[in-house]
């Protein structure tokens, strides 16, 4: 997702709705999925990315077994996922 093919593939296709299932997937080795740091500019990045085209995006995350707790903290890697996700609108 660092790179310009997400920018690309909507533009070629004017996809008004993108779907990135599992987000951990799209991510890239070089991104630790754990560290808020690499989280925040990469989904401000997406953001910039699907809103340049006024396109849409859902974000599907994958959780982790532990079935007590929040469901907020189940997701795998950072909870800036999430956090991220609020301020994008910003």
């Amino acid at each position: 997702m660092l790179d310009e093919r997400l920018e690309q593939a909507i533009r070629q296709t004017n996809a008004r709705l993108v779907v990135l299932d599992p987000i951990q997937s799209f991510l890239g080795a070089e991104v630790d999925m754990h560290r808020a740091n690499e989280i925040r500019p990469l989904m401000k990045r997406v953001s910039v990315q699907v809103g340049k085209y006024y396109s849409a995006i859902v974000l599907i995350s994958h959780m982790n077994k532990n079935s007590t707790g929040k469901s907020s903290y189940r997701e795998l890697g950072s909870i800036d996922f999430q956090a991220a996700a609020k301020i994008l609108d910003e």
